[in-house]
C-alpha cells in the first residue's frame, strides 16, 4: 500500500508533518479531516516498486505475458475490472507488479481509464501495451487486445532469449581468444 507524506494545519494554525499509509490521496485527506487537520500538501513517497534511485523496477516479460493473459481471462469470465485487478494484485508473486497493480486498481476506482493508469508506469508497461489497452477499452474489445498483447509479449521474450543464446557462444569464443592472445604476448 502506498505511503503518503503530508503537511497539514491544526485548528490553531500550527503546521504538522507526517506520513500515512493509504490507498489514495483522497483517503489521506479523509483521515486528516477525522483528526481535525487541514491538508496543505499530500505527496506519495517512493514505494517498493521503485528502485534505489526512484526509478521503477523492471518486471520480466514472461510475468507480464501471464498478467495480460490472466486479466483477459478474468474479464472474459465476466469478473468486473476492479475485482480482476484486486485478484491479480493479491496473487502476483512479483512484488513490483503486485504494488503497481494495486495502484492501478485505486486509479481505476477513482474513474481513470485503465490504459491511462498503466501509462503512469512506463518501465513496466510499454507504450504499445498502453495504447493497445486504450484502443481495446474504447472499441469494446479489451479482452482480445489483452490476449494479443500476451501472445506478442511471449513471442518477443522468446525471440530475445534466442538472440541472447545465439550471441553467447561467439562472445565466449572471442573473449577466450583475446585472453589467449594477451597471455601469449605477455
Amino acid at each position: 500500500m502506498p505511503v503518503f507524506a503530508y503537511t497539514a494545519r491544526e485548528l490553531s494554525g500550527k503546521l504538522v508533518n507526517g506520513t500515512l499509509e493509504a490507498t489514495s490521496e483522497r483517503e489521506v485527506a479523509g483521515v486528516l479531516a477525522d483528526r481535525s487537520l487541514f491538508p496543505v500538501t499530500v505527496k506519495e513517497q517512493v514505494n517498493p516498486s521503485q528502485g534505489i534511485f526512484g526509478g521503477q523496477k523492471k518486471v520480466k516479460g514472461q510475468t507480464m505475458a501471464v498478467f495480460y493473459s490472466q486479466l483477459a481471462s478474468l474479464l472474459r469470465a465476466g469478473v468486473p475490472m476492479i475485482r480482476s485487478l484486486n485478484v491479480l494484485a493479491e496473487q502476483s508473486s512479483d512484488a513490483a507488479l503486485k504494488d503497481v497493480v494495486a495502484q492501478i486498481r485505486v486509479k481505476v476506482e477513482d474513474g481513470e481509464p485503465i490504459g491511462d493508469s498503466m501509462a503512469r508506469f512506463p518501465k513496466i508497461f510499454s507504450e504499445m501495451a498502453c495504447n493497445m489497452v486504450r484502443a481495446g477499452t474504447e472499441g469494446g474489445f479489451l479482452e482480445e487486445s489483452l490476449r494479443s498483447l500476451s501472445r506478442f509479449t511471449e513471442r518477443s521474450e522468446d525471440l530475445r532469449s534466442r538472440i541472447v543464446g545465439a550471441i553467447a557462444y561467439p562472445a565466449f569464443l572471442v573473449g577466450m581468444g583475446t585472453l589467449q592472445l594477451v597471455a601469449m604476448l605477455v
